[in-house]
């Protein structure tokens, strides 16, 4: 199962470079094996509300997220230790050591185009790659 980072989204809600990998991952995937973290869906929504396009915001939670069926997480009061310790560990900033944090508490496998999660022994994989490995099953 999946962990999908912050920046996942951004690629294609921002129109940028890797959006059509992320598109092709999402319609490829059992979206029933896909979550994401409150903390990602309030930054987007932070983001968003920046851009003035609140309304495109309430679209893709709506549609990419409800309708997907994706999974919605976060980290509980007694699983801070472990965000605590993903900071001092690994050296990750706070949005970075939440996403780990989930993953870890979840036994979930980072999708992201954050080199900072290749510090972690765990790393992270980005959707071309889940698509590869899915195709030579």
């Amino acid at each position: 199962m999946y962990l999908l980072d912050t920046n996942i989204f951004l690629e294609y809600l921002l129109g940028q470079e890797k959006g059509k990998d992320v598109l092709d991952f999402l319609n490829a995937s059992d979206t029933s094996r896909i979550w994401v973290t409150d903390f990602s869906l309030h930054s987007i929504g932070v983001l968003f509300t920046r851009l003035n396009r609140i309304h495109n915001y309430q679209k893709f939670i709506q549609i990419d997220i409800q309708a997907n069926g994706i999974g919605i997480l976060t980290l509980q009061p007694d699983e801070l230790s472990v965000l605590v310790n993903a900071i001092t560990t690994y050296n990750l900033d706070f949005d970075d050591a939440y996403q780990y944090s989930i993953a870890q508490c979840h036994n979930l496998s980072i999708i992201s185009y954050d080199h900072d999660f290749e510090k972690t022994p765990e790393g992270k994989i980005e959707p071309k790659q889940v698509l590869m490995e899915n195709r030579d099953n």
